[in-house]
C-alpha cells in the first residue's frame, strides 16, 4: 500500500471508532482519496463500503449508501475475493433492512473473517450486534467486550457492553438464557441453533478476556 494511502487508510479506520455522522463523513473523506490513490488494494474499498454501510444502517437508510457500499464492496471482491475483510463487508451487507437481515448468512460471514483475522474488532462488533437484536445477550456481551480488548478506543463495543449490563439489570434470568429471543420472535426461533453452532465457532482461546 502505498505510504500516502497507509495514512489515509489508517484515519478513516480512526474515524470509524465512533459511528456519528460528522465521523462516518471524515470516515469517507479519508477512504475515498486513499482508494484513489492505490486503486488496486482492497482494503482502501472495503473500508470506504464500511463506512458507506454505517451511514445506510445507521443515520440515512432511504438514501442512496447502501447500493454504494454494495458496488464498492463488489469492486473490492474483485481485487481479491479470498481477503479476511471481504467476508465481514459481505456480513454487513447481509444484515440490513435492504437484505431482509440475513442472520445465519451475516453470522456466517463474519465467522469467517475473525477465523482469518482474529483480530478484526469491528467483526466481533457486528457479531455482538447480530446476536443482541435476536436476543443473545450475553454472546453479544462477550464478543463486545473482545472487540474491546482489540481496541480499547471502540466506542461502539463500550456503549454496548453497558446497553448488556444494563439489560440484565431489569431482566436477570437474559444473562442465562440461550435462546434466542427477537422482537419479533420469528426469525430468531426459526435459526437458533445455527446461530448457537456458528457463535461458538468464533470464540476466542480460553485465555482471550471476556
Amino acid at each position: 500500500m502505498a505510504p500516502d494511502a497507509v495514512d489515509l487508510y489508517v484515519k478513516g479506520r480512526v474515524a470509524l471508532l465512533a459511528e456519528t455522522i460528522p465521523s462516518l463523513n471524515n470516515a469517507i473523506e479519508y477512504f475515498e482519496p486513499a482508494a484513489e490513490i492505490d486503486r488496486h488494494n482492497p482494503l482502501n474499498w472495503i473500508g470506504l463500503a464500511d463506512a458507506y454501510c454505517r451511514m445506510a444502517f445507521n443515520w440515512d437508510p432511504e438514501g442512496e449508501w447502501y447500493e454504494r457500499a454494495k458496488e464498492i464492496s463488489e469492486r473490492a471482491l474483485q481485487l481479491d475475493p479470498q481477503i479476511p475483510e471481504g467476508h465481514y463487508i459481505r456480513a454487513r451487507l447481509a444484515w440490513t433492512p435492504q437484505r431482509g437481515f440475513q442472520h445465519d448468512l451475516a453470522i456466517r460471514e463474519v465467522v469467517a473473517a475473525l477465523a482469518e483475522r482474529p483480530n478484526l474488532f469491528e467483526g466481533f462488533d457486528w457479531l455482538g450486534t447480530i446476536l443482541w437484536h435476536v436476543g443473545l445477550i450475553e454472546d453479544a456481551r462477550l464478543n463486545y467486550k473482545r472487540a474491546l480488548a482489540i481496541s480499547p478506543r471502540d466506542m461502539l463495543a463500550r456503549m454496548h457492553v453497558v446497553s448488556c449490563e444494563f439489560r440484565f439489570t431489569f431482566d436477570p434470568d437474559h444473562r442465562a438464557s440461550r435462546s434466542p429471543r427477537d422482537a419479533d420472535g420469528r426469525r430468531a426461533r426459526n435459526c437458533g441453533p445455527r446461530l448457537l453452532d456458528h457463535c461458538k465457532s468464533a470464540s476466542p482461546p480460553a485465555s482471550s478476556p471476556t
